[in-house]
């Protein structure tokens, strides 16, 4: 079965991640004129935590001249579940002198003999205050799971210096505890806090107080994600949400579930239910409508099929329609409109085709990539994920609970915040 699934793949010039890092493996391996041809004198490698083997073989087998440069952190591994290996940083030395002896078993792949590596530490931090390096050096010391043995010793581990002096005292790294379902609230609560209190940050060499923009809300889950999100536009803090998000699972994307399967057939209860349950009707009076037919629904509600019907042909403009008669214009909005929008074009779909499309979505989870414009004055709400390799000012991470950060996956021994 996998061999006809790859087989098919190379037909339909469909090539997965991994499958493509496969076959330049194996064309390497098996292809000296290959290696010759791509053979390079320098090879660099970033956010080397995060390679996995035979990655650390198609290095190795590129270079005509030991001159392999990698950078990482091995505490900042975050692909385990796609087999990378911190091992290829923590272990460098080893696992280049054991790939050297394995590929060059037969015949010779690797031209040169594996030197000693020169390690070189960065240890001087610009980007943060030395209250909030402290703070990041205790967590080092905190296992993930039930198995890791943390070593601190100042091989792996370097202590790292402040290059910025300019932040001053205007840093702090504090904790608030709050029950799990007001987390969101609180949140936001901080949020208003920063803008409005008595706060300065750094903006090079001067100081101001924060606005929105230099907010960022960092979480582990897009669930979490969302529910910051919609706590803010409910108190009027401007926010946006970046990186993968479910969009129909969404109050937008439900409501548009609603408006289509009402529009779709005006006795379907589901889609009608939908509509008045967020009119905020209760279950007596839905059901006393769905029993009495169109005569007993909210006026308002019968001319807006009527609207919306003679919007059949033109999808985009039907949602739009939909959105706008609640007020809602976000970047989820945008998404969907996009998402349905771009669907409907390349196969010209009818609304019971994309009423399946939200469901089918709805039911598998899928998420979608939000992205929005980063010179809005407004918090940024993303996953940790989406948020390597960023900075901003302030950083507030709901969520801080046991069996959350870090995911100890049913392990209750390892850690309590």
């Amino acid at each position: 079965v996998y061999y006809e699934y790859l087989r098919r793949s190379v037909i339909d010039d469909r090539l997965t991640f991994g499958s493509t890092s496969v076959f330049a493996f194996l064309t390497l391996y098996s292809n000296g004129n290959v290696r010759e041809r791509m053979s390079c004198k320098y090879v660099m490698i970033d956010e080397f935590q995060d390679t996995n083997e035979t990655q650390m073989m198609i290095s190795l087998m590129l270079l005509k001249e030991p001159n392999l440069c990698v950078v990482g952190d091995w505490k900042q591994g975050i692909y385990g579940f796609r087999f990378a290996s911190i091992e290829n940083i923590i272990d460098f030395e080893k696992k280049t002198v054991d790939i050297h002896r394995y590929l060059n078993d037969d015949t010779e792949r690797i031209p040169f003999r594996i030197p000693e590596p020169v390690r070189l530490s960065l240890n001087v931090n610009y980007r943060s205050s030395r209250e909030v390096i402290d703070a990041s050096f205790k967590v080092l010391g905190i296992p993930g799971t039930d198995g890791e043995v943390v070593n601190l010793n100042p091989e792996t581990v370097v202590y790292l210096e402040d290059g910025n002096k300019d932040i001053g005292d205007n840093t702090h790294v504090r904790y608030v505890q709050v029950p799990s379902e007001s987390q969101a609230e609180e949140t936001v609560s901080r949020i208003i806090d920063y803008v409005t209190g008595d706060y300065l940050i750094c903006d090079g060499k001067e100081l101001r107080p924060p606005k929105y923009g230099d907010i960022a809300v960092i979480c582990k889950k897009g669930d979490m994600c969302r529910k910051v999100f919609e706590e803010a536009n409910s108190r009027g803090v401007p926010a946006f949400l970046q990186g993968e998000v479910e969009i129909m699972s969404t109050r937008e994307g439900k409501l548009l579930l609603a408006w289509l399967k009402y529009l779709n057939n005006k006795s379907d209860p589901w889609g009608l239910t939908g509509i008045l349950s967020d009119m905020e009707y209760g279950m007596r009076e839905i059901q006393y409508m769905l029993r009495s037919g169109e005569e007993a629904v909210p006026e308002e509600v019968v001319k807006m099929r009527k609207y919306l019907s003679r919007k059949k042909r033109r999808i985009t403009d039907l949602i739009s329609s939909v959105f706008s008669y609640y007020g809602l214009n976000n970047d989820i909005t945008q998404a969907i409109i996009s998402t349905l929008s771009s669907a409907h074009r390349s196969s010209l779909l009818t609304i019971s085709d994309l009423i399946r499309i939200i469901e089918t979505d709805i039911e598998r989870k899928n998420a979608y990539a939000i992205d929005a414009d980063l010179g809005v004055n407004a918090v940024t709400v993303q996953t940790m994920h989406k948020s390597k390799g960023l900075e901003y000012p302030i950083v507030i991470i709901p969520q801080l609970n046991g069996g959350v950060i870090p995911n100890t996956r049913g392990d209750k021994s390892v850690i309590n915040f």
